[in-house]
């Protein structure tokens, strides 16, 4: 069983939470009152301070006393739930503490160096480049960079914490989801990007009701790609209130995601009229249904336009290099380098930019021992020579 934080520690708009082992699973449906969503799944869940079978469930929903938090969870595989909370560490701790059950906190954490982290974190990397990334780490990179540069030999990084931001969608797959009006082709790119037919397609509107969220693999990194219910006026009751909810979870899920792909069917753009492919940051608008023009989508790019239907190899290149693009992801220092250094928590780029303020010596080097021995107080500790 395992419960840990995966986004760095310290106040953030979100914290992500990944809760691991039938044990802990079970302990998460106590506080939630309801059934884990399946595999691939997302859905909008509020979190109890009071197991469900403490009392009478269905008071405890309706009390606002009880009620943690509201998160967002997305179900990875048989064994693995991410929870997407609210960013107070507070809050976070407290849903750790509770998860983990009697005992689980109550003893310090063992410091632990920047290589022993790296190797506890290493298992559960998903992309290719993000292991070799934190492989490096496990096994000196950061801790022979960072000291020669606290000793004056190399003159390091212009900032450790634009480092580890640069390579940050390497360690954790970035949240990118689909979004549009209903039928403009969301579902279909979704299967095109995947490879595979992994939600209903049809010409009927409505026909996505729910979310669905799948790993993708794109060059050297891995995103969570989730497909959502599209925008349109519907009913209240029967299945057009399913619709509603789909339609709000995705709202949610779009809010706290790294970045958005907004799809806009050609068919509905107003003559003479094309769309900014980058409003904003976060945020990525592309045609669909392209295939409806009377010229090759192919040859579109700079006002990109893609059809699934007749040019698919080109739509599922394109797309893939506007997620890379919003992502910031073509920035040379987002890519793995054979042996570069790369702090892999943000509180230590942090540690180290701070280190600055001391000049290169012994004094920064004590620092930066600390720093990379887990001893945030900057104590430096006997290390490894085979290491420095």
């Amino acid at each position: 069983m395992s419960v840990r934080r995966l986004t760095p520690a310290g106040t953030g708009g979100v914290a992500v939470v990944e809760v691991s082992g039938r044990t802990s699973l079970r302990r998460l449906e106590e506080y939630l009152g309801s059934p884990l969503p399946g595999d691939g799944k997302a859905t909008l869940a509020r979190l109890l301070r009071t197991p469900a079978g403490s009392g009478a469930q269905g008071e405890q929903k309706r009390s606002g006393v009880d009620l943690l938090d509201e998160a967002l969870l997305l179900r990875r595989g048989e064994d693995c739930v991410e929870l997407c909370l609210h960013g107070n560490p507070l809050l976070v701790q407290e849903v750790i503490q509770r998860l983990e059950g009697e005992g689980g906190t109550d003893a310090p954490e063992e410091a632990l160096s920047v290589e022993a982290s790296a190797w506890q974190l290493l298992p559960h990397i998903e992309s290719e480049g993000g292991a070799r990334l934190v492989l490096d780490q496990a096994q000196g990179a950061l801790r022979r960079e960072a000291l020669a540069w606290a000793r004056g030999d190399v003159p390091g990084p212009l900032s450790w914490v634009d480092l580890h931001r640069a390579s940050a969608a390497l360690i954790r797959p970035p949240l990118v989801v689909l979004i549009g009006a209903s039928n403009a082709g969301k579902s279909t790119l979704f299967n095109l990007l995947l490879g595979e037919e992994r939600v209903v397609v049809s010409d009927e509107m409505g026909t996505t009701r729910d979310t669905i969220a799948a790993p993708l693999a794109l060059d050297q990194w891995v995103v969570r790609l989730v497909d959502t219910a599209g925008e349109r006026e519907v009913g209240s009751s029967g299945s057009g209130s399913v619709e509603v909810e789909g339609q709000r979870l995705g709202r949610e899920l779009a809010a706290r995601a790294e970045l958005t792909l907004e799809l806009i069917d050609f068919q509905s753009l107003p003559a003479e009229t094309w769309p900014d492919p980058a409003p904003e940051p976060g945020r990525r608008v592309l045609v669909s249904r392209a295939d409806a023009l009377s010229e090759d989508p192919a040859a579109l790019d700079a006002r990109v336009a893609i059809s699934a239907l007749r040019a698919p190899e080109q739509a599922r290149a394109l797309v893939g290099d506007l997620i890379l693009e919003g992502l910031g992801c073509q920035n040379p220092e987002a890519h793995w380098q054979t042996g570069a250094a790369v702090p892999l928590e943000l509180a230590w780029a942090e540690a180290l930019d701070a280190a600055r303020a001391l000049p290169p010596g012994e004094a920064r080097v004590q620092w930066v021992l600390g720093v990379l021995n887990g001893d945030s107080l900057g104590q430096g500790k006997a290390v490894d020579p085979s290491c420095s």
